[in-house]
């Protein structure tokens, strides 16, 4: 028996109902009925039309099943199940029963009681609102899963092919579904106001219109990182701005989660211990200017501080030093000039490349190998230039306005090339770096092992165990 309605144009479907039996229990079947595709598209409405029977639902006294179909027109798959292998969505009945309808009305006036968020209305092919749609992709992907229950409680389970979902907890996720769309909307109406504002109103007559920011919602950067799990996809800019935070609120999360900032600030230094290492080996791999090896130096001074046995801060690099003729040329150009950070004596660090061998080839004499012209020149180089600063540094502390440094007596430090591999070779190179009592001799590969043991006690300090564990010491 089929309804419609006296409004309704006759290519609408209609619905009918069947009455039947089910293991021996009664049961209505009702049906979604449509003008074939064929009778569509010739206009035929008539009793001649070709019409297409599709099973919509199936009602029991303790459940009704859905069988989701597609119902717009034109597609290839016209009336067929809506979900690739989700075909059943089943409801189970509370403890009064689901009443069994009489007539297409009945029926009608049934789906009314489906709980929120369930298609209401037979003509959309009943199932799921298309906002939740989610819940039957995520159940879908779970192998033999043909059937979706709604049962009572909160209670989840899969016992294939049929997953068990409770209507409370159904519930519960469809509104946190409708809390997200509409808290997006809400955002994306202000972020409109606000380009508005800024770009017609702030723009043009600043002095009358501040301004204005987007808040951040309280939450927000949290739920981010719960969701995104371990690792999120962030941009650049994203990281950019979330240090950024940090930075501007360092103090309010000092206050109240002073051991997480430490703990965030240790995992940082380690972080960018393990880059810097890994750039200085990736450099010592390639032959490098000096230009080169100055820039990264420069931008990396901690590893200079290394070559000292106290703390130092770096003064100026390519400083000038003197030595200039009365016509301007001639002037000293150190790399480096550092300071001793408490007592502020001066020192001189010239760069050579690490490539270039140390020692020459040819012994001197039996095993003694003398060092190369580079190595011994550029020790000259660095006496000469503390020379000329003890000379000129009155003259050169007035004109740069530097305070608190003093020519107290300048050490002279040389980074050049990498530790020889042979015995002689070792022999002949530390007989000359500590014979030259005014000059530290200290090549790259011996700043790079400094900071890996740097790194590895970072990494040791990870693996002490809590005083109160069963591996503490005793003492």
């Amino acid at each position: 028996m089929a309804t419609l309605p006296p409004s309704a144009s006759p290519f609408d479907p209609v619905l009918e109902i069947e009455h039947g039996t089910i293991g021996g229990k009664a049961c209505v079947n009702a049906f979604y009925v449509a003008i074939s595709e064929k009778s569509y598209e010739a206009d035929d409405s008539g009793p001649s039309a070709t019409r297409d029977k599709v099973l919509l639902a199936t009602v029991t006294e303790s459940a009704l099943r859905i069988f989701p179909i597609n119902v717009r027109r034109g597609v290839a798959d016209y009336l067929k199940p809506r979900h690739d292998n989700l075909r059943t969505i089943t409801i189970e009945s509370d403890n009064y029963g689901w009443p069994l309808p009489a007539d297409p009305g009945d029926f009608e006036e049934l789906l009314l009681s489906l709980p929120t968020g369930f298609s209401k209305q037979f003509q959309y092919g009943l199932g799921l609102k298309w906002e939740y749609r989610f819940f039957v992709n995520a159940i879908a992907d779970i192998p033999g899963i043909t059937e979706l229950v709604i049962t009572s409680g909160v209670e989840t389970t899969v016992t294939p092919p049929t997953y068990r979902l409770g209507v409370k907890r159904f519930e519960q996720l469809r509104r946190a579904i409708d809390n997200i769309a509409h808290r997006y909307q809400r955002e994306a109406l202000e972020d409109k106001l606000l380009i508005a504002y800024t770009n017609l109103l702030h723009a043009v007559v600043p002095a009358d219109f501040p301004l204005r920011t987007k808040k951040i919602r309280p939450g927000a950067i949290y739920e981010l990182v719960k969701i995104g799990g371990e690792r999120s996809n962030l941009s650049r800019s994203d990281r950019q701005a979330a240090m950024s935070i940090i930075a501007k609120d360092k103090e309010e999360i000092a206050k109240t989660d002073a051991a997480a900032l430490l703990a965030l600030r240790s995992d940082i230094e380690k972080v960018t211990l393990g880059t810097l290492i890994q750039k200085f080996e990736d450099m010592l791999a390639k032959d490098l200017t000096e230009p080169k090896w100055q820039e990264f130096l420069k931008a990396n001074p901690f590893i200079l501080s290394l070559a000292f046995a106290y703390p130092v801060f770096l003064v100026q690099d390519q400083a000038y030093v003197g030595g200039a003729t009365i016509r301007g040329a001639g002037e000293k150009i150190a790399d480096f000039l550092l300071a001793q950070r408490y007592t502020g004596n001066l020192a001189l660090i010239e760069i050579k490349r690490p490539k270039p061998p140390l020692l020459k080839t040819i012994p001197y004499r039996a095993d003694l190998h003398v060092p190369t012209t580079e190595v011994s020149g550029t020790v000259s180089q660095v006496l000469d230039q503390k020379y000329r600063l003890q000379n000129s540094f009155t003259q050169k502390a007035y004109e740069s306005g530097l305070t608190n440094v003093h020519p107290y007596s300048i050490q002279c430090i040389v980074i050049v090339g990498t530790i020889p591999t042979g015995k002689d070779e070792k022999k002949s190179f530390e007989l000359f770096r500590n014979s030259t009592k005014d000059v530290t001799i200290v090549t790259f590969d011996e700043l790079l092992e400094k900071l890996k043991e740097i790194q590895r006690v970072f990494s040791a300090s990870d693996e002490i165990p809590p005083a109160d564990s069963d591996f503490a010491v005793p003492f």
